[in-house]
């Protein structure tokens, strides 16, 4: 396995045109079942896996599992509809006006004399989860063609967001574990999963990146407030009254961006103006694809799924491995292995190879 930085996605991508490799299926080497087909040519998503697709699959596997853990740990249709909204390959409904919102934001901050009482963003844990913030850089009404400038927009991050994300990193695959899954699966896992973390963990690391990557790209503003409680809906209110509270006390205004009816509640409760957020339930049967979230989308399917495979090119993907430390899950690196000596697999390794110099000089995370 050789490790790589999330855009290496893009020049695999790259040489399957080159090689006309266009038709590729991706699998869930867990499940051991096809989760989408691509058409690189046309530039379009032909397939994507329904509940009725995994049902009888991880109803099977959990059947032979046998540990409560392992059941709830194990991927399925939500895993693969989580990494469609947090790619923004699927937007919310309400997508354009966030754009709108932002807009005003920029607005205020560009003429301070005008609007002397600014406007800040403020982010519940549902948002980080979601990757929305970092991934909408990457979008035409963003910044490809002159749009918001996101160093201009100041986004408040709770520090009881930051509490709760963090409390979900814990347990990791025993060699027990994987011995148990790989009976039930009745063969071997293509890659090494042991001390990696669980599914729940790998998404908690993964939202941490998105803050991480929201501190470096926009005006991020940390809010203290609030003890971690147990109760969920407790933390729900405390992290908006820490928005409130602190707003109140700069006299800004706010606008705090949720995924959650009741997060919304309590900021009606305290007075400060909340946009909502709604992902669709639904996934398309097929859609045209931006080829930059299409990487978003195979490296947050890597995440959730822990490993997934490119049929067709001969390529896997591993979101995890024992010993990726939290600093690598916050620079969005991932492991990849090639079969056979192809054309397209000796021009991959060659690829990694020369991407991997001039990444010692120059800082290819954030090129698009």
């Amino acid at each position: 396995m050789l490790e790589a930085s999330k855009n290496f996605i893009m020049a695999v991508l790259n040489e399957a045109v080159i090689h006309g490799r266009t038709r590729i299926t991706v699998r869930s080497d867990l499940l051991d079942m096809e989760i989408l087909k691509l058409d690189l040519e046309a530039g379009r998503i032909t397939w994507i896996a329904e509940p009725r697709d995994f049902d009888p699959v991880v109803s099977d596997i959990k059947m032979k599992l046998g540990n409560h853990w392992l059941e709830d740990d194990l991927p399925g249709f939500y895993d693969l509809k989580d990494a469609f909204h947090s790619s923004l390959m699927v937007r919310p409904s309400e997508f354009k006006q966030l754009i709108e919102d932002m807009k005003g934001i920029e607005e205020r901050k560009m003429d301070p004399y005008r609007f002397p009482r600014q406007m800040l963003l403020a982010m519940d844990t549902n948002i980080a989860y979601n990757r929305l913030f970092s991934r909408m850089t990457l979008l035409d009404e963003m910044c490809r063609k002159g749009g918001l400038d996101s160093s201009l927009i100041p986004i408040l991050i709770p520090s009881l967001v930051e509490e709760e994300i963090s409390n979900s990193i814990g347990a990791k695959y025993s060699s027990r574990d994987i011995d148990i899954i790989e009976k039930a699966l009745g063969k071997k896992l293509p890659g090494n999963l042991i001390n990696c973390l669980g599914k729940r963990g790998r998404r908690a690391a993964n939202a941490q990146a998105e803050i991480k990557i929201i501190e470096e790209r926009y005006g991020s503003i940390s809010v203290s407030g609030g003890k971690f409680k147990e109760d969920k809906e407790e933390r729900d209110r405390d992290i908006v009254m820490s928005v409130a509270e602190y707003c109140r006390a700069q006299d800004n205004d706010v606008l705090f961006v949720t995924a959650d009816d009741k997060a919304r509640a309590h900021c009606r409760a305290f007075r400060i103006p909340s946009r909502g957020l709604t992902y669709p339930h639904i996934l398309p049967e097929s859609m045209d694809f931006d080829p930059w979230l299409l990487v978003e989308l195979l490296y947050d399917l890597s995440i959730n799924f822990a490993i997934i495979s490119l049929k067709g090119l001969g390529i896997r993907f591993q979101g995890t491995w024992a010993g990726k430390s939290i600093e690598e899950y916050s620079k969005e690196r991932m492991c990849f292995s090639v079969e056979g000596g192809s054309d397209i697999s000796r021009d991959i390794k060659k690829d990694h190879d020369v991407l991997c110099k001039i990444s010692q000089a120059v800082d290819l995370r954030h090129i698009i």
